[in-house]
């Protein structure tokens, strides 16, 4: 049995994008939390607890650091951004994947958070002006 041609709605859509941008904005705290942990550990100016810890913390820091990146992201934003083009849009001849996707925030009355439309920039995908919160 095919799987119908439906989409997320908007509402769905805009609890997902949301989702995306939260977890993109708390992993900038986390980083800063562990940042201020490893700095810490080098202002305790003690040697044996220094040794023991300033390498474990720096670890956790570049850990944290690095999933502070909209490339991480990216991935489920393409996928739902892609979701909406292919199974809620029509292409016509002129369509690139972003003025599909404009198109389709337009059509649904539905604006998205400026960290999503900024992940989504990095995917490729270029969200209008007229369609991100101000």
């Amino acid at each position: 049995m095919p799987i119908p041609n439906t989409t997320v709605t908007p509402s769905q859509f805009d609890y997902l994008e949301r989702n995306i941008a939260s977890q993109y904005s708390q992993l900038g705290t986390v980083s800063s939390i562990a940042f201020s942990g490893l700095q810490y550990v080098v202002l305790l100016q003690v040697a044996a607890p220094e040794v023991d810890l300033v390498n474990p913390f720096a670890a956790q820091y570049t850990s944290m650091d690095g999933l502070n990146s909209t490339s991480n992201f990216t991935t489920i934003a393409t996928a739902l951004n892609l979701h909406v083009i292919n199974r809620g849009t029509t292409l016509l001849s002129t369509d690139t994947l972003s003025t599909r996707l404009n198109r389709w925030l337009a059509d649904n009355v539905l604006l998205v958070t400026r960290t999503f439309a900024n992940i989504s920039s990095g995917a490729g995908f270029f969200i209008d002006d007229a369609n991100i919160e101000p």
